[in-house]
């Protein structure tokens, strides 16, 4: 998802809109999405560091970021693989984690490239919903 449309999902809210971070940092298991991300985060001019990993595998402890955005795994192939990310993230994000899940009852579409071996078709449009949490202050 480009930046732009980022923003008009979220321009609403005010860690968006003006944001005040320091530093953004990009996760994902799938080198060649990295590539993708780098040289899109290179086209919109923001500087974005990305880590290759399985964010469901580190280690995390600890409030280490403000927010999450995320585009997990909808759990079709592995049930409750959705889950596992929001756990993960929920973990690390002080105040916010939003995150798209798949749906077949709302109006947000999502146009899902083909990224995998396993993905058959070129693109798939997709019904999801964008969720907020918030993590529990201690």
């Amino acid at each position: 998802m480009k930046l732009k449309q980022l923003e008009g999902l979220l321009g609403d809210l005010e860690q968006f809109s003006n944001p005040k971070n320091r530093s953004v940092i990009g996760f994902d298991i799938d080198p060649e999405s990295l590539e993708t991300a780098t040289l899109n985060a290179e086209e919109l001019e923001v500087e974005i560091d990305f880590v290759q990993c399985d964010i469901t595998k580190l280690e995390l402890k600890g409030l280490i970021v403000d927010t999450v955005v995320m585009n997990p795994p909808f759990g079709t192939r592995k049930k409750g693989a959705d889950m596992e990310f929001l756990s993960a993230a929920m973990k690390v994000a002080s105040k916010a984690v939003y995150s798209l899940h798949k749906t077949s009852t709302r109006e947000l579409r999502y146009d899902l490239p083909k990224l995998y071996k396993f993905h058959k078709r070129k693109e798939v449009d997709i019904a999801v919903d964008l969720w907020r949490f918030e993590p529990r202050q201690n």
